[in-house]
């Protein structure tokens, strides 16, 4: 009796050992999961410099800037041929009218109905990028153009980012799309990396709720007739990288030309077709210059006078 007692109290005292042993394995695995790690501290990459997201902008916005209307004369309007056979002529940037389709595709048009341009009818905002290539955007032109496609905004950014150029954006001529437009607009512009190359053409009204805050932008800002709408329009470019005045030349004084450069704005004007009248402009002061006139050298150059660097606008 007593072994059997015996062996039955150290059987008990094995289990026990046993079970103890099991626990503290337990806990020592449970503490090894809760072991705090030891901070590591940032270092630079050597040779990473540090990371910015200024907008540098381009040399070509600086002096004057001769602006052609539409691209050139002879190519169907806002189409990748005529953009770059403006290029290929010297120009430094183009004006481009930008609308929306209805699959939120940024295109090329003046218009909003493409039949005056196209070969179709029918609103860009109703119709998909991929119903809109359907449709040839230059034998309007001449049977050399036939085949011309609608141009993409994001295909032309690219462009113009490789070769440094400038490209600026007009939107189409509805004014209750535009508000709705200028965010995204900028956000594409933003994410090409081309707000130093780009600038943004629209009406103060228009601009007001996006510049409601400080944007690194360049705007020009349309439908400034006289000095009432040039003093309304100045506390919208104390918040933009550089603002221009777009005005007609029949609005042209110089009043509102020194009042502009004394409050930093620069003044384009449009659309001139005489080289007198061209001069004029230069004469009063006006930096950018809307023309249907060829990007050739100007008399008055040699004669000492500033420059003009041709652009493309519409």
């Amino acid at each position: 009796m007593r072994v059997k007692n015996f062996l039955c109290f150290k059987l008990t005292l094995v289990r026990v050992a046993l079970f103890l042993s099991l626990f503290f394995v337990a806990f020592s695995c449970d503490q090894a999961d809760f072991v705090e790690p030891y901070e590591v501290e940032d270092h630079p990459v050597v040779g990473q410099e540090e990371q910015t997201d200024a907008v540098v902008l381009s040399p070509y916005f600086d002096g004057h800037l001769l602006i052609a209307h539409r691209g050139l004369p002879d190519y169907p309007e806002n189409t990748y041929v005529s953009v770059d056979a403006a290029v290929a002529k010297g120009f430094k940037a183009v004006e481009c009218d930008i609308c929306m389709t209805a699959d939120s595709v940024f295109v090329l048009s003046h218009d909003m109905d493409i039949a005056r341009c196209s070969n179709g009818k029918g609103r860009v905002n109703d119709m998909t990028y991929e119903q809109l290539l359907a449709y040839d955007f230059g034998s309007w032109k001449g049977r050399q153009f036939v085949g011309e496609k609608i141009a993409r905004l994001d295909d032309l950014l690219d462009y113009f980012k490789e070769k440094g150029l400038i490209i600026e954006l007009d939107l189409a001529d509805e004014t209750r799309f535009k508000r709705q437009w200028i965010p995204p607009l900028y956000e594409l512009v933003k994410r090409k990396g081309m707000l130093g190359q780009t600038m943004f053409t629209a009406t103060q009204d228009e601009f007001s709720d996006f510049l409601s805050e400080s944007r690194d932008i360049v705007i020009s800002v349309s439908g400034v007739t006289n000095m009432t709408t040039a003093q309304r329009a100045l506390p919208m470019s104390k918040n933009v990288l550089l603002c221009n005045y777009s005005i007609h030349y029949n609005n042209l004084t110089d009043k509102i030309v020194d009042y502009a450069h004394t409050n930093g704005i620069k003044v384009k004007t449009w659309t001139i077709v005489s080289e007198s009248k061209l001069r004029e402009c230069v004469d009063i002061g006006v930096d950018y210059i809307i023309t249907e006139l060829p990007p050739e050298p100007w008399p008055w150059e040699d004669e000492g006078q500033t420059s003009i660097i041709p652009i493309m606008a519409d």
